[in-house]
């Protein structure tokens, strides 16, 4: 019943496992995969209720890597839960700078920029801590139908549903390297590019003093990530002046995408709560960075 309430077709859900519970149009909905999706679902429901949450946290992905969410009600999400809900397909047609960038199929403005499906994943329910000791939920959605050749996270579950075809699981861990500078955005516009601060001065890679002098940041990221679902494997100094790495512990399917999108995301939150900009960017030109190796990028494997 909750299925049909859902609008899915009789042709039913994907099989979820890491990966998932989304509506599909492959299997059955009296499948494992469906009544994972109802266990899934009742599971979000309940931890609600058992916290006493009156707001929840929903966001997405852009073409960007931006996460874009909200607060809502409890009975607002758990209504959406079931039903879907929409969101203005301009989301995913928005650059950096949020200039929408022209394409009729995401931003035609003689629609108005209508709304678009999207629909909530209770499998990525996850702890997200905010302010102090304020308990929180956050439920990642993706956009479906038409939409969903533009949003990331779609077009992952669907390349994903290709390979559990074939029977495989996708297994995979990141490793990311990123600055952190000792600027604010206003600063960093003032200023330039050229004549950004590192947060640390010292290239030394894997340098324990570093680690020591910046003992409270590294923690602060660490006990994040662990509290969020995407626990750290390594943490270190990187070569150059506010170069660090991190490499995330492996996880299958959505799961760890989800996870390395996440860390950026909240590194970036944890790092400005410090007065100070992280950034995954491959390449800055700080003249002190790398002076002997002026090739030298930033990136992720």
């Amino acid at each position: 019943e909750r299925l049909q309430r859902m609008n899915v077709s009789p042709a039913g859900l994907v099989h979820a496992g890491a990966r998932g519970y989304l509506p599909d149009r492959r299997t059955p909905v009296d499948s494992p995969a469906a009544r994972a999706l109802v266990e899934r679902a009742k599971a979000a429901r309940e931890e609600i209720a058992r916290r006493g949450l009156k707001r929840v946290t929903v966001a997405h992905f852009d073409t960007n890597g931006t996460l874009r969410g909200k607060l809502i009600s409890a009975d607002s999400f758990l209504s959406t839960l079931e039903g879907g809900t929409g969101l203005p397909s301009v989301f995913m047609a928005v650059d950096y700078k949020e200039t929408v960038v022209p394409d009729l199929a995401l931003t035609d403005p003689r629609t108005g920029y209508q709304n678009a499906g999207v629909r909530i994943d209770p499998s990525s329910m996850r702890e997200f801590p905010q302010a102090g000791s304020r308990d929180d939920l956050l439920f990642l959605m993706q956009f479906d139908g038409a939409h969903a050749q533009y949003c990331p996270r779609s077009i992952l579950s669907a390349a994903l549903d290709k390979c559990a075809a074939l029977g495989w699981n996708v297994m995979s861990a990141y490793e990311l390297e990123f600055s952190v500078l000792n600027e604010s955005q206003t600063t960093a516009m003032t200023k330039g590019a050229d004549a950004l601060e590192p947060f640390e001065d010292n290239p030394v890679f894997a340098s324990v003093v570093q680690q020591v002098c910046n003992a409270e940041f590294y923690h602060e990221l660490s006990d994040l990530a662990e509290v969020m679902g995407f626990p750290l494997d390594a943490l270190h100094k990187e070569l150059g002046p506010g170069l660090l790495e991190v490499a995330l512990k492996p996880a299958s399917g959505l799961r760890n995408a989800d996870n390395a999108a996440l860390f950026k995301t909240m590194a970036k939150a944890q790092a400005k709560r410090r007065g100070l900009i992280a950034t995954f960017i491959a390449k800055l030109p700080v003249p002190c960075w790398f002076p002997y190796m002026p090739e030298a990028i930033t990136g992720g494997n």
